[in-house]
């Protein structure tokens, strides 16, 4: 499948189980549950997901980066799970990847505050001018100034005014995926290319100093690391780094060959070092 966080969003899923030979799961769930309980039980090399690809309903003919298949895949699961008459079921999407931040809006005249609530599942990360995860993450919440033919309208001035607007992280998910940009469109060719900058980030983040209002450490440990090998952004191949979160090893997956990585610590050579989507689970806040 498109996306290489499936096994570590949902293990937690997986309900343990002794497989009869003519099970034939029905419902989405039921698929997700075979899945996960074949990856945890099984002596297969690699498992089949053509059973929940096709009960989901997706389209295996149509092209997609990384980040349109999570975005899809989540929000289909979503939607399927919202309908489960186990509540425990019911949520677990929104609990385990869903954040919320708001956009803040504040008149230069009046001083007029004016939020706009949002949630994400990720965070998208301008990478260009940077060389690691926090500046880019600072770059993401830093203020911007609303001048000129972008100026903001105030409710209460009734007018048009210089204004800033800025990122403000309320809460974050158990589960903190992170895109880095690398696919943007170029005015000049008129077609989007691909920044193979290398973007540098740590193996346990603290995201303490991003929430606002907040002076606390809030700890996440790198998980999962999606890499896009391919010189266009219209072609290529991704290839997933994941960490057992009971071992620490690292393994490789790359299409059906798993491959574990020397020693635990993730090891990215230059050929692979062009990072998309970056995986942390929470640790712990204090």
């Amino acid at each position: 499948m498109g996306s290489p966080f499936i096994e570590m969003y949902f293990s937690y899923l997986c309900t343990l189980f002794c497989i009869p030979t003519d099970y034939e799961p029905r419902t989405i769930c039921e698929h997700l549950q075979y899945l996960f309980a074949l990856l945890q039980n099984s002596n297969r090399r690699y498992i089949d997901p053509s059973g929940l690809v096709k009960a989901l309903g997706l389209d295996t003919g149509q092209q997609q980066d990384a980040q349109e298949f999570s975005k899809l895949f989540l929000s289909l699961l979503e939607d399927t799970l919202s309908k489960q008459k186990d509540p425990n079921l019911q949520n677990v999407i929104q609990q385990q990847f869903c954040g919320q931040f708001s956009y803040v809006t504040v008149c230069n005249k009046c001083g007029r505050e004016s939020p706009l609530p949002s949630r994400f599942y990720e965070l998208e990360l301008n990478i260009q001018g940077h060389k690691n995860l926090t500046e880019c993450v600072t770059e993401f919440l830093k203020e911007e100034k609303l001048e000129g033919d972008n100026r903001y309208y105030c409710e209460s001035c009734q007018s048009k005014q210089n204004a800033t607007r800025r990122i403000k992280l309320q809460s974050l998910p158990r589960t903190l995926n992170f895109q880095l940009m690398r696919f943007v469109f170029d005015r000049q060719s008129g077609h989007k290319k691909k920044l193979n900058t290398f973007i540098s980030f740590p193996e346990v983040l603290d995201m303490g100093p991003f929430l606002e209002g907040k002076e606390e450490e809030c700890t996440y440990e790198l998980s999962a690391v999606l890499i896009h090998r391919g010189v266009s952004a219209y072609s290529g191949h991704y290839i997933a780094h994941v960490r057992d979160a009971h071992t620490n090893d690292w393994y490789k997956f790359n299409d059906e060959e798993i491959e574990k990585m020397e020693g635990k610590k993730l090891q990215l050579g230059i050929e692979e070092d062009i990072v998309y989507l970056i995986a942390y689970p929470y640790l712990h806040c204090s």
